[in-house]
């Protein structure tokens, strides 16, 4: 289905209720032997540092508009970059 509503144009955002993988995540903060918060928090870290990486290709690309729109998800989630000199 999004690859129908991708082709005709239009943009999607995929969201998933995370109570369809609580399971999951605490089977994987048994098995790393983390509690759940730990867990979550490193993941939050990764996701964090994934959209900053994104982001910088995304500029070095000159996709200014993805720099945006990346920059502004990050600060929907209280998170502030500011851009100097060097990027």
């Amino acid at each position: 289905m999004r690859y129908a509503v991708r082709a005709k144009g239009y943009n999607l955002t995929y969201v998933r209720n995370v109570t369809d993988i609580d399971d999951k995540i605490i089977k994987r903060a048994i098995e790393s032997n983390e509690t759940i918060d730990v867990l979550t928090d490193r993941m939050d870290e990764a996701w964090i540092e994934d959209m900053i990486q994104k982001r910088a290709d995304a500029k070095k690309a000159r996709d200014f508009a993805e720099c945006d729109r990346i920059r502004d998800e990050l600060a929907a989630q209280g998170i502030s970059l500011q851009d100097g000199r060097g990027g």
